[in-house]
């Protein structure tokens, strides 16, 4: 997807005369939507801008948003409603047909307008947060641990496809309620010390709410920390070895979305090794918490699960991540 809006955008370019505004429509074959989607090119500047069209009632809830790289707008050209993210600075340009990309894969699940304008509408919140700035700030002993296990599961996942992409799966920091998705499927992950294993700590009635999801994974990350171990500099520096320039760029400001400052990384001198991963398929019987099936007037709940005698749920690892890929 992304290397045909990147094509498009070539194409409309070449088509476009002087300043006017041209676009064109997306073409929604293999998508399952009756949305419209059109991509164009915004006057002089030929920053690209994307719409989705619909009728006004259900564009009430989306509201105009301004960022560093992106702005929306509510519009009605031509008797058509439309909802419009322009691009608003050519360094964020790549950062936008990821997002385009993540928000019309919203439109292959064969799901009603209904659903995929709530979730588009819900992807496109948690970017416009990402591409706010944020300010770095020290983390925690607890959201550094959490962060090692997330970098784990990210290095898991590149090691059995050797693909940059899954690089996109990675949605903690866009504080999602689940840490990696693949459409419609998801990894919840949980990182504690050996030690501490059998206990994990849920932080939400949504974390592990398997209601129309196509798959459901709690992984349990375990750490020791030895003084021949990793730290977090090293750890990053691996990772990001792996990927092209482009993709370089975008893992950096996954990471200072979660305030990390990438130029005191020497703060965090603790340094662990990698014990085992469980992974547990999140199904009927499971001991959880879940959103549909509260009172709706319970929120913020959090609870801890132990995981101690769950091994029937439990599934490999290396399975695990390759049902998640499909």
């Amino acid at each position: 997807m992304i290397n045909y809006l990147k094509n498009l955008y070539k194409e409309i370019l070449k088509e476009k005369k002087d300043n006017e505004a041209l676009q064109k429509r997306i073409n929604t074959e293999g998508l399952t939507t009756n949305v419209n989607c059109y991509l164009g090119i915004q006057g002089n500047l030929n920053l690209p801008y994307f719409s989705i069209e619909s009728d006004k009632k259900s564009f009430t809830n989306f509201k105009e948003h301004k960022t560093i790289g992106i702005e929306t707008k509510n519009q009605v050209t031509k008797n058509k409603d439309l909802y419009t993210i322009f691009l608003k600075n050519q360094k964020y340009l790549n950062n936008f047909y990821y997002l385009l990309a993540e928000l019309l894969d919203l439109f292959s699940l064969g799901k009603n307008k209904a659903f995929e304008l709530k979730n588009f509408k819900i992807k496109l919140d948690q970017w416009i947060v990402f591409l706010k700035n944020n300010k770095s700030k020290k983390l925690s002993l607890q959201e550094l641990i959490g962060l090692f296990g997330e970098l784990f599961i990210l290095e898991s996942l590149l090691d059995i496809t050797n693909d940059e992409m899954v690089l996109f799966l990675w949605k903690g920091p866009f504080d999602k309620a689940q840490d990696f998705e693949n459409n419609n499927k998801f990894i919840e992950v949980k990182t504690s010390y050996t030690k501490q294993y059998s206990t994990v700590h849920i932080s939400s009635e949504h974390q592990l709410d398997y209601k129309d999801k196509d798959l459901l994974f709690l992984c349990n990350v375990m750490l020791d920390e030895k003084k021949d171990g990793i730290n977090l500099k090293q750890l990053i520096e691996r990772i990001r070895k792996r990927f092209n320039p482009d993709n370089k760029k975008f893992f950096i400001q996954l990471l200072e979305a979660l305030h990390l400052d990438l130029n005191n990384l020497k703060l965090y001198e603790e340094k662990f090794i990698l014990n085992t991963i469980h992974f547990y398929n999140i199904e009927n019987g499971f001991p959880f918490i879940i959103s549909s099936k509260l009172d709706q007037r319970i929120t913020n709940v959090k609870y801890e699960i132990d995981l101690y005698e769950l091994n029937k749920f439990s599934i490999n690892k290396n399975k695990a991540l390759e049902a998640f890929l499909k």
